[in-house]
């Protein structure tokens, strides 16, 4: 499972990056890169993070609460050239992300649905998955507000209905509610495991830290 774990990386500088990069590589699988957050991005970091980490990385062009992103448009395009064809994926939300999807051929794609209010009824999740399904990603991920248990209840119904069609998915609940969503999704396959080192370096609301999250995995398999 420790093979799933992925470390959000939210950091304003490339050598803050790298030094956590290099810190954590033995413990974490894999490492989500928000790009948007680094105010000296340069061509050559990219080039080095993807020489040493290509098939370790997930990279995130918007920002964790959907505010406008600072990158501009031509230097996000000059990435997406730099990453297609590579083995690390490249997450983009399906409606607020949808200018750059028609950027997207030959990155290998996690499409995602973030909602940060709600999660909506099930025929709305049925149709945002079918929406993502037609674009033929490599993860289909749903990450949705959960105020109450129903909520939670009904991410978990999208999650087995994706297990059942053996589609490759991430399934995750946000908020105090959501993180039993999460912790059933690491059990139940999902494809990567969010795991901050602590909740202040959380990258979305109800990520549950290393420590706690080891302890309950090992609580649940004695």
């Amino acid at each position: 499972m420790q093979s799933k774990y992925c470390l959000p990386i939210i950091r304003n500088s490339k050598s803050d990056v790298i030094s956590l990069l290099r810190e954590k590589e033995s413990d974490y699988g894999y490492f989500e890169i928000w790009i948007d957050y680094i105010e000296d991005l340069d061509d050559e970091f990219v080039d080095d993070l993807l020489e040493e980490y290509e098939d370790r990385l997930v990279f995130i062009f918007r920002r964790n609460d959907m505010s406008q992103p600072m990158l501009k448009q031509t230097k996000k395009l000059e990435i997406f050239n730099k990453l297609k064809s590579k083995k690390c994926y490249v997450d983009l939300d399906i409606y607020h992300q949808k200018e750059d999807l028609k950027y997207a051929e030959n990155l290998n794609l996690i499409i995602s649905y973030h909602n940060y209010e709600e999660t909506p009824d099930n025929g709305t999740l049925d149709k945002i998955v079918k929406e993502i399904k037609d674009f033929k990603p490599a993860i289909i991920k749903i990450s949705t507000m959960c105020i109450k248990p129903d909520d939670s209840l009904r991410l978990l119904r999208v999650k087995r209905d994706l297990l059942e069609a053996e589609e490759k998915h991430i399934v995750l609940g946000m908020g105090e509610a959501g993180k039993i969503t999460r912790v059933f999704g690491a059990l139940w396959g999902n494809e990567l495991i969010f795991i901050p080192e602590s909740d202040t370096e959380a990258s979305a609301p109800g990520q549950i830290s290393r420590s706690d999250f080891d302890e309950i995995i090992n609580r649940i398999k004695k």
